[in-house]
């Protein structure tokens, strides 16, 4: 997981008397389109759909089961960005380029989830140059690390 502190910046918005917060991570790969790795809310951590590229290279696995593991790696990185994590996750959509790979997954899953679940949809989608994609939606901390 990535430390706190020089590598993040948090930029706050207001939306109609909401108060939005911004997370953007440095040393991530960087999103290539107009929008914001994650947002928090409301008391929820909105995390936008990530791919599965080794940050420190922008590298993307070649196996469904290393690009799994990565996608769920930048997952965490974001949340833990965000005063969150994979524990504090409500809802999961994931992504698929071959329900073929849904078995496997469901293994890999279960390596960074446990009961109770988060509710989740799987959905068979064409991706560009990647077979999983994967965003979500967490409890985010209030106040210090530790609360929620």
């Amino acid at each position: 997981m990535m430390e706190r502190g020089s590598q993040e910046e948090e930029r706050t918005s207001d939306w109609h008397g909401l108060s939005l917060t911004h997370i953007v991570l440095q040393g991530v790969t960087k999103p290539v389109s107009p929008y914001s790795p994650a947002v928090v809310a409301g008391g929820f951590a909105f995390v936008s759909g990530q791919r599965p590229q080794r940050p420190s290279s922008g590298d993307i696995p070649g196996d469904f089961a290393g690009q799994a593991h990565q996608v769920f790696s930048n997952l965490a990185t974001i949340l833990d960005a965000a005063r969150s994590g994979l524990e504090k996750v409500v809802k999961v959509n994931i992504y698929l380029a071959d329900l073929n790979h849904f078995a496997e997954l469901n293994s890999i899953y279960e390596q960074y989830f446990r009961p109770p679940y988060p509710a989740r949809t799987t959905i068979g989608c064409s991706l560009r140059g990647t077979m999983i994609e994967v965003d979500a939606v967490a409890l985010a901390r209030q106040g210090g690390r530790d609360d929620v």
